[in-house]
């Protein structure tokens, strides 16, 4: 009869990366290709990653992979590590050289107010580089490399933490003709 040791040591960092693309993917080819290794080199990582462990993390199937309870509960914790610490990095290589402001805006909004004022904010701040990212998608700010996102949307669907920069107003717009042809047939209609 053999009796396990219980480890002790702190885990290496290395391996954690290929870890999470595997759980991600649920297969070592995919997780692979998206770190540009060969499969076998993916599956020595997860290998001595389960030894430092000292427990399995995936169950081995023919064409796919399962996370073990364990493996799923040192998902939850890596995944959000990871994403902390790829966002301080970039947040790190951005303050390094110039500055740069990254922001995300819906396409009618970029074209039609922001980009119309950039060169006037260049003039003003030519070390600052300007990204304009045109996209309606829900974005997370502490995960994402955005500075700004800016969106149209009702104040009850927005993050607590957003700012409202300006409102809209909307005036009926309509042709002198159709009005005339509508007012028509309204009168016509009222006198049957």
């Amino acid at each position: 009869m053999t009796t396990s040791t219980l480890r002790t040591r702190t885990i290496g960092m290395g391996n954690l990366r290929a870890f999470l693309s595997v759980a991600q993917h649920l297969n070592f080819r995919a997780a692979a290709d998206e770190l540009a290794l060969t499969q076998s080199a993916v599956s020595r990582q997860i290998q001595a990653l389960e030894s430092e462990v000292g427990i399995p993390l995936f169950l081995r199937h023919t064409r796919a992979v399962e996370l073990t309870n364990a493996g799923l509960q040192l998902l939850r914790a890596v995944e959000p590590a990871l994403a902390g610490i790829d966002s301080t990095v970039r947040h790190m290589r951005q303050s390094a050289g110039r500055k740069m402001v990254a922001i995300s805006t819906w396409a009618s909004f970029a074209s039609m107010w922001l980009i119309p004022r950039l060169e006037s904010f260049q003039q003003a701040h030519p070390d600052i580089d300007i990204r304009i990212d045109a996209s309606d998608t829900v974005l997370d700010l502490e995960t994402s490399d955005l500075d700004m996102v800016l969106r149209y949307a009702p104040p009850t669907h927005v993050d607590a933490h957003a700012q409202r920069l300006f409102g809209e107003q909307l005036t009926p717009v309509a042709s002198p003709w159709l009005l005339t042809d509508t007012l028509s047939r309204t009168m016509s209609i009222e006198r049957n």
